[in-house]
């Protein structure tokens, strides 16, 4: 009953991806739909959050075989930074983000509070962050830290290491471990893949244990975007040939989208009520309760 249910309503992921200009969000949406989500001149026209929400699976045009199997639709919001560390001082580029994501929160918490709920409230509150890197082979600099940090305690992040076609094999995967020893240097709050891995996972479920350590061993995701579809495929053109996106032996963009809207989709969804929201409603309440006890007239 519960998955006629779900097939019926679909699903619904939030998602937002940071990153400066230039560095293939726009086209990273439209790959991971596999349609036009973000057209130029909606683009030019954004401020500095732009969400746009599409309603139904023929709307997505999304071909992955979870969504095949589950015959469900799901509504995609995705969401895109613009002008993000393009200012002279750079060091609070992360509150404009933190902005918008506690505003969902807060929106959520106020509604949560009544006596009568909206039942047809949207839930708008960030399920997952995408992080866009650039392909550098160098590790986090000053300005990725702070802003991973600050993000990374409100939302579930991940990062990505965007055009990663302008490195060799040998080079992303040096990249890759440069940014995860910088992650773990600086105690970075990344999504954690393996929380929920234990023993008996690894015994019992053996594909989803190897499945699962896949993912982890591929983060940061190294990711090729492109508009360009060629019988079929997507791919990327270069002047020396053609880049298959969906060919796992290039990138790690087939892996990512089964992650976002098929393994893990309900998992940052769950790790978003349960621990990110979570946290903000406790330390609203404790702000709430201490303002109560401040105001309280003394004897």
């Amino acid at each position: 009953i519960r998955q006629r249910k779900i097939t019926k309503k679909g699903l619904s992921l939030n998602i937002l991806l940071i990153g400066e200009n230039g560095i293939g969000k726009r086209t990273f949406a439209n790959t991971l739909s596999n349609t036009v989500f973000f057209p130029e001149e909606i683009y030019l026209e954004e401020d500095v959050v732009k969400r746009i929400e599409v309603d139904t699976m023929e709307d997505l045009k999304i071909e992955t075989h979870i969504i095949e199997q589950n015959s469900t639709p799901i509504k995609l919001n995705i969401g895109l930074t613009k002008n993000f560390g393009h200012n002279i001082d750079n060091s609070g580029s992360y509150r404009v983000i933190l902005d918008h994501i506690l505003e969902e929160y807060e929106t959520f918490l106020s509604e949560e509070s009544k006596i009568n709920r909206n039942p047809y409230l949207t839930d708008k509150r960030i399920h997952v962050g995408l992080y866009f890197l650039r392909a550098t082979s160098r590790e986090l600099n000053e300005f990725d830290i702070q802003n991973m940090k600050q993000i990374g305690d409100r939302i579930n992040l991940i990062p990505v290491i965007s055009k990663a076609d302008t490195l060799t094999q040998e080079e992303l995967e040096y990249n890759k471990y440069l940014i995860r020893k910088s992650i773990a240097d600086h105690n970075i709050p990344v999504f954690n893949f393996l929380k929920d891995v234990n023993e008996q996972l690894a015994s019992e479920e053996l594909e989803d244990y190897q499945y699962i350590k896949e993912v982890d061993k591929a983060v940061p995701f190294g990711i090729i975007s492109s508009n360009i579809v060629i019988e079929g495929q997507r791919v990327r053109v270069t002047t020396w040939g053609r880049v298959n996106i969906e060919d796992e032996n290039n990138c790690d963009c087939k892996l990512l989208r089964n992650v976002l809207l098929g393994s893990h989709l309900q998992d940052f969804k769950d790790a978003t009520i349960s621990t990110k929201y979570e946290a903000y409603r406790v330390e609203q309440l404790m702000k709430q309760f201490q303002d109560s006890q401040n105001n309280f007239p003394r004897k």
